[in-house]
């Protein structure tokens, strides 16, 4: 889908500020519903009601928008949206065994530590 240029604009600059503060916010689920909140008024704000597309076409400039600013920010400033630098890993642990009958079967799980701040 070839996307407007004017759209781009319009959605960039109606996106940035909130978004960049958006996607930095370290819980996966809040950030997402904050960014979200976003796009719905966004879409709301340049909504046309005889194109059916155009909430896509939004979406998907909104999308672009996020995922340069993400790489900006992880290129520029060293830092992922979860706080974590490019080479950390995140403390995972995995229990086997859990469902005996099914091959293969283990549950992962995220180790969290409290930050000291």
């Amino acid at each position: 889908m070839e996307l407007d240029k004017e759209l781009e604009k319009q959605v960039a600059a109606l996106a940035m500020d909130r978004l960049k503060t958006s996607i930095i916010i370290p819980d996966k689920m809040e950030r997402q519903k904050t960014l979200d909140v976003l796009l719905d008024e966004i879409k709301q704000k340049l909504k046309k009601e005889d194109d059916p597309t155009w909430s896509r076409q939004i979406a998907a400039v909104f999308f672009n928008i996020e995922k340069d600013e993400v790489r900006r920010i992880i290129l520029d400033k060293n830092v992922r949206a979860d706080g974590r630098r490019p080479d950390q890993i995140r403390p995972i642990s995995s229990l086997v065994g859990l469902l005996p009958r099914t091959h293969g079967s283990a549950l992962f799980t995220e180790v969290r530590r409290r930050r000291s701040s």
